[in-house]
């Protein structure tokens, strides 16, 4: 099917361009003929042209691209094939949901080619269970469609880049799924292995319910698992005037000193401005800030922004000692260049198609994707040395079909890096914690945190932290409580009648301490000192004798 009709003579242009890229790679197949095709594999991604979404054909058309060529450039011997199934009515991600089902029934019952193994290539996350309706944003495209169980029943194998979702990860419908995203979606154990460490167990949840992303879900989802581990909880939205946030800062001062914040840098922003103007940007405060990956959708996590006041940089610069930012996307130095290498082809076939300019590209959904063809890759090469099915004439019979469960608990080295995939077919991801170092201006990351197969999270420190230039992260609950009473008296008695009251208690255990130690010291002197009888004293001569005082006392030489 066309992608939808655009408007405007430039969008016009805009997508005789993009149909050109869509027609090369949508019609790249091998050179062999039919006959000496060692198989045959029928790749469609249901998708739509538009700019709504960050997982719409104009940003994932590079990935796609270089995913492709890689595949069949390692299986020469194989019939590869990729088409992109749209709608002629989906021009933006409501309309794509609505008519997503259709389109991908029309071409599992009409257009697939049955000889061929096929695979669903997608870029959204189309759930299969109907629960909380979910709220479309430009970050990707949602879905309660039965789009997911279509591919179960049909026991196709679908490679997701963005997701997990609830159905994938409580494994409530047959597993044909499998997700290449490394953006970290196991957010409840996330946060729990690293409060724990830190031994956190008040705090409160500051999320942002107009944020694009992933930061509602994460709000809610980790709230339910710190709750359910017996952590101390308050939930609450980021407030729009300033009034209702520095009441909302004030709740936060009697509860906790660790504050999780599920917002953009923009929210993040006016949040500490507000903090710093009621004193709650000091080494006792924690703001733990998320960012889903560096993009402008986002926002700049810095103290530094072009167009503000100099006066509230300075602000930012001081308050950003108390945020500690955990990235979901996280790399290797090793990870990061291989992808480096890979994303100048993504910048060049995002400028020749004039779809985003090349500047605005969703780094790890192009990663997801790419590597979705590389894991594929993988697959097929070990069915294509399948002993059992080598001498076979038709050999795609021997594999019309693609268990997910062929990539559980394995780790693959593909052209994005070492993925490994769990047991629920889900990419084990990494993340890491920075710190804002004052003194460079910069971010500098202390904690890495890796996903393991049981859905915990091992944490690793490859350098100390610095907190305020050199101390360590603060306790749970300040010396002084959280309101101050444990050092100072709750009951408006003047703090000078408490010194003197001490005073005078002190002052009364020294006269006990005196009038005991006399008790005990006199009658030891008497058992010394023995009265004289004075018939028993003798004289030797009256010179001997010197009388001292007036009473009838003598000191005897």
């Amino acid at each position: 099917m066309a992608p939808a009709k655009p408007t405007g003579k430039s969008f016009l242009c805009h997508f005789f361009e993009l149909f050109e890229i869509l027609t090369f790679v949508s019609s790249t197949t091998s050179t062999l003929s039919p006959a000496k095709w060692l198989l045959d594999v029928e790749i469609v991604s249901p998708t739509y042209v538009g700019t709504a979404s960050m997982t719409s054909l104009n940003y994932m058309l590079p990935a796609f691209t270089t995913g492709l060529e890689a595949l069949q450039k390692s299986f020469p011997q194989l019939n590869i094939t990729h088409t992109f199934l749209t709608d002629p009515n989906a021009n933006d991600c409501n309309s794509h949901v609505a008519t997503i089902t259709d389109v991908l029934a029309h071409w599992y019952y009409r257009e697939r080619r049955e000889t061929a193994i096929p695979v669903i290539m997608a870029t959204s996350t189309y759930s299969g269970v109907v629960s909380v309706k979910r709220k479309t944003s430009p970050l990707s495209c949602y879905t309660e469609s039965t789009t997911y169980p279509l591919a179960s029943a049909w026991k196709v194998l679908w490679l997701n880049s963005i997701g997990p979702d609830d159905a994938q990860r409580k494994r409530l419908l047959p597993q044909t799924w499998i997700c290449t995203s490394p953006i970290v979606a196991n957010f409840g154990e996330l946060y729990l292995k690293i409060l724990r460490h830190y031994n956190w167990t008040n705090l409160n949840i500051i999320s942002d319910p107009r944020a694009s992303g992933k930061y509602p879900v994460a709000a809610t989802v980790t709230a339910k698992r710190l709750i359910s581990e017996g952590f101390s909880v308050t939930v609450r939205n980021m407030p729009n005037l300033q009034r209702d946030m520095n009441e909302l800062l004030s709740l936060v001062k009697t509860t906790s000193r660790v504050v999780i914040v599920f917002g953009d840098a923009f929210a993040l922003r006016r949040l500490l401005i507000a903090a710093s103007i009621n004193g709650m940007t000091t080494q006792e405060y924690v703001y733990i800030a998320t960012r889903i990956f560096i993009h402008k959708l986002y926002g700049s996590f810095t103290w530094k922004l072009q167009g503000r006041p100099p006066d509230e940089d300075i602000i930012m610069r001081l308050a950003f000692q108390s945020v500690l930012l955990v990235d979901y996307f996280y790399q290797d130095d090793e990870t990061a260049a291989k992808v480096d290498r890979i994303a100048v082809k993504w910048n060049e076939i995002s400028v020749k198609t004039n779809s985003t300019g090349g500047d605005d590209l969703p780094t790890p959904y192009l990663v997801a994707t790419h590597a979705s063809f590389s894991l594929l890759g993988k697959i097929l090469e070990r069915i294509n040395n399948d002993s059992s099915c080598i001498n076979d004439p038709n050999r795609n019979s021997c594999h019309a079909e693609l268990p997910a469960s062929w990539f559980f608990d394995k780790k693959f080295h593909l052209d994005t890096g070492i993925t490994t995939i769990n047991s629920m077919g889900s990419q084990l991801t990494t993340t890491s914690m920075s710190y804002f170092n004052n003194g460079t201006g910069q971010h500098e990351a202390f904690l890495v945190a890796s996903e393991t197969m049981d859905a915990s999270f091992r944490l690793e420190f490859p350098k100390s932290i610095r907190w305020y230039g050199g101390g360590s992260l603060p306790p749970n609950e300040p010396l002084c409580g959280y309101r101050g009473f444990a050092c100072h008296p709750t009951t408006g008695i003047p703090l000078q009648t408490v010194v003197i009251s001490a005073a005078a208690g002190c002052i009364a255990v020294c006269l006990f301490i005196v009038v005991a130690w006399i008790r005990i010291l006199v009658p030891r002197l008497e058992q010394v000192w023995q009265p004289l009888d004075w018939k028993e004293i003798s004289y030797a001569s009256k010179a001997n004798a010197t009388p001292r005082n007036s009473h009838n006392s003598f000191y005897v030489f």
